[in-house]
């Protein structure tokens, strides 16, 4: 997992510093644990599971720590 975590982090500091991007979201599948381990490995935390509206699959959104979004998706 070095270079994805090289990569993804590379990629949060351009959006954070060129970019300007105040919040960074990360949507996974929880069966995907390289990709959680990657994103909470690079300072993104879990925020909710939820299911995109007519799918059954549940997902983890992840964000940056520095800020908080609020995020309405109704599960049916």
């Amino acid at each position: 997992m070095g270079y994805a975590v090289e990569i993804a982090a590379a990629t949060m500091k351009f959006a954070k510093e060129q970019l300007q991007l105040p919040v960074i979201a990360a949507i996974t599948d929880p069966a995907n644990i390289n990709s959680i381990k990657l994103l909470e490995n690079i300072g993104m935390e879990l925020v909710k599971s939820f299911r995109f509206p007519v799918q059954k699959k549940v997902l983890l959104l992840y964000r940056n720590q520095t800020f908080i979004i609020e995020l309405v998706i109704e599960d049916d």
